[in-house]
């Protein structure tokens, strides 16, 4: 079942392959190390396992490989783990409390193999989180607060012994439980509180300006689906989710060859090349404050650009080539 499970959950988070057979030839490991035997059981689970999520390993490795698109797709996928006071602060006292439950099990001479897993489990993730040697960092840290939960849990019941053996423990108030959840949800308020200033604010990030929206809508309605769009790429991927066309720089991960064409772009807003343009395939540049803040020549100077929208917050040009 396990194989199954896993096979099925690896066609859609293949990122898991990594945290999965690492945790588990760690504690297959270590197991060993403390039973000074090889547990032949869990070694035939584990590549039964291995087994059966194989074919959607296989099918990941071979499209990165042979289909340019994932390729590029993959090596622009980099999301590297925030530095470790970025790390407490996102996971706040479920993290400190989760290390103090690991000390507690590595401290226990009772330790049975469950702990055992929960302690390889704690050490592999958090050393795949800043491996070096892996791009993707930050989305293995997916699934680590489930570790980190259970050895809270732990922590928990330890330190409520503690009181009861110390005779200071009484029935918590309705208001104590509530400041304890709180607690435990810090990290949650802090960024629920970030989003509710940038709301405030009204961060570009949340809102479009109606001026911008009705130069997309204008995209929409007159021009063919082939249309290619020329934009910077903060302003690009605002038109790849609303326009429904072909926007030639957008976001880094799903755009091949991204830093290429980023310094095309950027050559072409100081240059102006009739060349780029052509060579590029490019029908129409969308224009904002973002856009007329790097643009470095007259673009209504320019015979070939030929203004076709324009409103207080966009200007759209049409290549003439």
């Amino acid at each position: 079942m396990a194989g199954v499970l896993s096979s099925f959950l690896f066609q859609f988070h293949p990122y898991y392959v990594l945290t999965i057979f690492a945790t588990l030839g760690f504690f297959i490991l270590i197991s060993s190390l403390v039973e000074k035997q090889l547990n032949l059981s869990y070694l035939i689970h584990y590549f039964v396992v291995l087994l059966f999520s194989f074919p959607p390993i296989f099918y990941y490795l071979w499209t990165i490989f042979k289909i340019p698109v994932r390729t590029s797709h993959f090596s622009k996928n980099i999301l590297i783990t925030p530095s470790l006071p970025y790390l407490l602060i996102g996971y706040g006292p479920l993290i400190f409390l989760g290390t103090y439950g690991l000390s507690l099990l590595l401290k226990s001479k009772k330790r049975k193999e469950k702990d055992l897993f929960l302690i390889s489990w704690f050490f592999v993730e958090f050393f795949l989180i800043y491996c070096p040697l892996i791009p993707f960092q930050r989305k293995l840290t997916e699934g680590f607060q489930m570790d980190l939960a259970i050895l809270t849990t732990f922590s928990l019941f330890h330190i409520k012994s503690w009181f009861e053996k110390r005779s200071i423990l009484r029935k918590f108030t309705l208001l104590e439980k509530i400041l304890f959840i709180f607690f435990l949800s810090f990290s949650n308020f802090i960024i629920i509180g970030n989003d509710i200033i940038s709301y405030c604010e009204k961060n570009e990030m949340f809102y479009l300006k109606k001026g911008i929206v009705e130069g997309m809508e204008w995209i929409r309605r007159n021009t063919s689906e082939n249309s290619v769009i020329l934009s910077s790429f903060e302003t690009g991927n605002l038109l790849l989710a609303f326009i429904d066309r072909p926007v030639y720089l957008a976001h880094p991960h799903i755009t091949v060859n991204f830093q290429e064409k980023k310094e095309r772009v950027e050559k072409f807003f100081k240059e102006g090349s009739e060349e780029f343009l052509k060579n590029e395939g490019i029908d129409y540049l969308f224009v904002t404050e973002r856009e007329r803040e790097k643009i470095k020549f007259d673009l209504e100077e320019k015979n070939y650009l030929e203004k076709v929208f324009t409103n207080e917050e966009v200007t759209i040009f049409k290549v003439n080539l």
